[in-house]
């Protein structure tokens, strides 16, 4: 019963403890706002004694952190501690304890800043065998049922490591008690010292220093004109002009620093034991790194001044005091379930317990008895449910916990893929323009370069979104018809490069019967199989050795086709007792010795076998240690005899910027904008370009726009509270386009309320943008014929099809041609002829919108000649279009 209740009480604590956390943070904001409100009055200071000031400062702080290694090294040397650690039996041992209490109370009474003494043996459990404290300005010995075990904790597994006479220092953080920060808040340091017994570690001696006392004489001896900075190697504050922005590490918030000196994220590598001066627009600083005694944690100082402003008061008003009201509500719920009575009494009360039972669990079925039993019967139904209650807050605890690191990665995940994307869509562009800028010839490998380098990033940033899409189950094949050959003569062709650049031999062969193959496959997921595997093998193999792509047909038949893919290299080989693991997830082999600057993020075989597993396949390995290593994989393919086409080829779309397009983007990133300018600028096109969020509420709400790009972000502020406003600014047959870094560009198109036309991922070539526009456009659009009809007809015989599509595509040239002539003319009888011609195949290809526009031309002789020219231009490209989808088919029939 006392199990269950306690179980009962904490879980009304950990409710507690949510509310608290809210209030404290709430508050943290408005302290926030209040500041940064007031902060436009600071101080000015003199700019010639920061630098002075900062080193007196460090000077004052390596001296108390001295003076408490002194203090701890004095501690650990005291004769009664040394008494006590070698008494001969428990009597002395206890009477030499009571010695060493009383000289740790008269230590502590004359060093008001340490605030814990304690001696801790080097035991299985590190309990604390002394323990002095100060609490509230009172000094007092702590007696022995309340002393804790500290075996798990940081500082006692790091102290009893440490070699003789050496002295531990702690990070600095808040004080906690019971895992609760401390009120008031108390910045504390621990200095601790391992005591050595006859070359044994007996146990340790720490000393806590409360910091208050001390960072309050540090700040007040900065000139009241200076503003002092403390803070670690994360970019923290220790010591801040804002106490709220102090330990944000304590409240799970992000690094301030970068922000605060509005500086780059890496600016704290630059920083050494020398005065490093950092100028901003509106201060002025100095930063010195603190020769801290801890390894792997580094503390800086920094004094800054304003430039412009000139005032004698630190303020001409204080901080109004907020008064924080924190209502702690506890909890305390009892349920009694169950309680022993006499006899019938008893059996009353567990029946009515048993009915009353949360979860509603039958016990009808118990036994009744009016024997001294039905106690017996209360302790089982009680140790029941307390065991369910237990088992079901383990379950709730562990879908909480999955729940919050799910959400974790998914954030991660978001910020990684927009933050590398946008610079990298920037880089890709600038590239792009540099080799349209005719460069030189010697210029022309640092350009590929770039390239090369650019695509293995995005290939990494890929690799891990889709590794974490694959273990989520979120992805899943979209074979559409794939010349077989086509796809992998291009893989080839795009490590060409990179093995040259090895002096790597790479060769592809595939056998010839597969040459003309048409298969039905996901050409990006297999595009992304085969280039891990080659990318692979190019980079662990050495200078002169050979990389062979190699396709063989193992079986073919009318309907499918199997193949054995396989990657063989002579590079360094994998260890027969490292197959398992080196396809596992960021398994990799140390291979060092042979090569130096490889790397990276060790997911391309994992992303690998998982995505073979989605094509039915398995990865197999044949290597030998030094020799080189063969990855093979089977695959088998639905074949295509007739491939159709039943979307629209790239190569046959509309242009969309045949004619003056008005065009406004929203991105806030200004090379981004540059680079669009220069995609969309031809002289005819008028573009305006939008950086701010308030700007989109000042656009003429007239103006109406063929194309609008935008990024769902603006200033770190999501756009898509608004996209209905920027969609207003959409012409009724204009394009609506997201170019943007988001991992799940489904995601974006459903949180657009499907207003978007297009999501395009960046990064992404300004050829390929421009192609996915007018690709968009074209299906927008374009009302794709059907010729499955025509195939019909001719039962899918190549030569009567190919003869009929000649035919057709012969029609259709001269059809246009005359409608030109008649639409310039304003000739109504030659116009109603043409349409007359084209009905039947108008209507046999469903081409039901392109008729009835045709139909609904009226030519009369006050219609305006730009008017006539732009239903002319209108009519042509969407007759032309047609014409080349059947010139695409007819190539495909060939």
């Amino acid at each position: 019963m006392s199990d269950y209740k306690t179980k009962f009480v904490s879980l009304a604590l950990k409710n507690a403890i949510v509310y608290i956390i809210l209030i404290v943070v709430s508050s943290v904001l408005i302290g926030y706002f209040l500041y940064r409100k007031s902060s436009a009055i600071i101080v000015n200071s003199s700019i010639q004694q920061l630098e002075h000031d900062l080193e007196v400062l460090d000077v004052r702080f390596i001296s108390y952190i001295e003076q408490i290694r002194q203090d701890i090294l004095y501690l650990s040397r005291s004769p009664y501690l040394n008494d006590y650690l070698i008494a001969p039996n428990d009597t002395q041992k206890e009477f030499n304890k009571v010695k060493l209490s009383n000289d740790y109370f008269s230590f502590l009474s004359t060093k008001p800043d340490y605030g814990q003494l304690r001696f801790i043996a080097n035991d299985s459990l590190g309990l604390e065998k002394i323990r002095t404290d100060r609490l509230k300005g009172h000094i007092f010995i702590v007696p022995s049922d309340a002393l804790q075990r500290k075996g798990s904790s940081a500082y006692f597994r790091e102290t009893i490591l440490l070699p003789k006479d050496s002295v531990y220092f702690s990070e600095i953080d808040l004080n906690k008690e019971y895992g609760k920060i401390s009120y008031p808040i108390m910045p504390t340091l621990r200095a601790a010292c391992p005591l050595y017994v006859n070359g044994k570690v007996e146990g340790i001696i720490i000393l806590n220093t409360i910091l208050n006392n001390f960072f309050e004489h540090f700040k007040k001896s900065v000139h009241s004109n200076s503003e002092l900075y403390l803070f670690n190697d994360i970019g923290h504050f220790i010591i801040h002009p804002d106490s709220t922005k102090e330990f944000g590490f304590e409240y799970a918030k992000l690094p301030y620093a970068p922000l605060e000196f509005k500086l780059p994220l890496d600016f704290l590598t630059t920083i050494g034991n020398d005065v490093k001066r950092i100028e901003t627009k509106t201060h002025i600083y100095y930063f010195k790194k603190i020769n801290y005694p801890r390894t792997n944690y580094s503390l800086y100082i920094c004094l800054g001044a304003a430039k412009d402003v000139i005032l004698s008061p630190f303020y001409d008003w204080q901080w109004s005091v907020l008064v924080i009201t924190l209502i702690i509500i506890l909890l305390l719920v009892f349920l009694a379930l169950f309680w022993m009575r006499k006899q019938t009494n008893g059996l009353e009360s567990i029946t009515k317990s048993m009915i009353s039972f949360p979860n509603s669990l039958s016990v009808s079925d118990l036994p009744l008895n009016r024997n001294d039993e039905i106690g017996l019967l209360a302790n089982t139904f009680q140790a029941m449910s307390s065991t369910l209650q237990q088992n079901i807050q383990s379950l709730a605890d562990a879908k909480a916990s999955a729940e919050s690191a799910n959400k974790s990665k998914e954030l991660f995940l978001e910020n990684m893929s927009h933050e590398i994307r946008n610079p990298l869509h920037s880089i890709v562009g600038m590239t792009r323009m540099l080799e349209d800028n005719h460069p030189r010839t010697d210029q022309l490998p640092f350009i590929e370069t770039l390239k090369f380098s650019t695509h293995n990033l995005l290939s990494l940033v890929n690799d891990i979104l889709d590794f974490s899409k694959l273990k989520e189950g979120k992805i899943q094949l979209q074979n559409e018809p794939v010349q077989f050959y086509d796809l992998i003569n291009k893989i080839y062709k795009s490590y060409i490069f990179e093995a040259v650049s090895k002096k790597i031999s790479f060769k592809l062969i595939c056998d010839e019967e597969l040459k003309n193959l048409w298969v039905k496959l996901d050409a990006l997921r297999f595009s992304q199989v085969l280039s891990n595997l080659i990318s692979n093998a190019i980079k662990f193999t050495p200078e002169y050795g050979h990389v062979e792509l190699n396709i063989k047909n193992e079986i073919k038949n009318d309907h499918s086709v199997s193949l054995v893919i396989l990657v063989k290299d002579s590079g360094i080989g994998i260890r027969l007792e490292n197959y398992k693991l080196i396809l596992e997830r960021f398994q990799k082999e140390n291979r060092q010795d042979y090569l130096k600057n490889e790397s990276g993020a060790g997911l391309g075989l994992p992303i690998v076998v998982q995505l073979l597993e989605l094509f039915g396949s398995t990865l197999k390995l044949d290597s030998t240690f030094g020799e080189g290593s063969i990855f093979s994989f089977e695959i088998i393919l639905e074949s295509i005899n007739n491939p159709g086409s039943y979307t629209i080829s790239k190569e046959s779309q509309f242009s969309f910027f045949e004619i003056p397009r008005s065009i406004l983007i929203i991105e806030d990133d200004p090379q981004l904008r540059m680079l669009y300018q220069r995609i969309f600028e031809n002289g005819r096109n008028t573009i305006k370009q939008v950086s701010q969020s308030l700007e989109i509420g000042e656009l003429e709400s007239d103006l109406k726009y063929d194309l609008i790009i935008t990024d769902f972000w603006l200033e770190k502020v999501s756009l898509f509270d608004i996209f209905e406003k920027i969609f207003s600014f959409k012409k009724p047959d204009g394009l609506f386009i997201a170019v943007t870094g988001h991992h799940d560009i489904d995601a974006v198109l459903k949180s657009s309320h499907y207003l978007l036309d297009m999501v395009i991922q960046k990064p992404i070539s300004p050829d390929k943008m421009i192609s996915e526009i007018e690709y968009a456009f074209t299906h927008k659009e374009f009302q794709i014929p059907t010729l499955e009809v025509l195939y019909k007809d001719y039962d899918y015989d190549p030569t009567l099809i190919l003869s009929a599509l000649k035919l057709l595509i012969n029609e259709w040239k001269d059809a246009r041609e005359q409608l030109s002539k008649a639409i310039l003319s304003c000739d109504t009888g030659l116009k109603d002829a043409v349409v007359h011609k084209l009905a039947n195949s108008l209507r046999r290809f469903n081409l039901v919108k392109l008729e009835n526009q045709l139909v609904m031309i009226k030519l009369e002789p006050f219609v305006n000649s730009k008017q006539l020219e732009s239903t002319n231009r209108d009519i042509q490209v969407k007759m032309h279009q047609c014409e080349m989808f059947f010139e695409n088919e007819l190539k495909k029939w060939l």
